[in-house]
């Protein structure tokens, strides 16, 4: 089996699950800046293979690239981060009354 790898969110715009990867190659190949170098890297060999964001690089990654990069993988590994809510966890309608209990009441 092989070991379980931790989420790397230390991008200020790209969230990378390691588990998901396939190493397809697809966002090392595609995304890469105005000089043609690449945003993304193979790290490690065999079993601990892993896609790797360039540490200086990933931290000025254009939105447009990190988008790109989201979109052209195939499993969902790569993923663009983007506002969650409209309104804050804690703060919504229902996270204080269950779903439906409007309803209830009227019964």
């Amino acid at each position: 089996s092989f070991p379980r790898k931790a989420v790397d969110a230390s991008s200020p715009k790209i969230v990378k699950e390691q588990n998901r990867c396939i190493a397809c190659k697809r966002c090392i190949k595609t995304i890469r800046d105005d000089q043609g170098r690449r945003y993304f890297a193979y790290k490690n060999r065999g079993q601990h293979l892993e896609v790797v964001l360039d540490p200086v690089l990933g931290v000025s990654i254009p939105d447009d690239l990190a988008r790109q990069a989201m979109e052209n993988c195939p499993v969902g590994s790569i993923l663009y981060k983007e506002k969650g809510f409209d309104e804050p966890i804690g703060t919504r309608k229902y996270d204080k009354q269950p779903i439906g209990s409007e309803i209830e009441k009227q019964i």
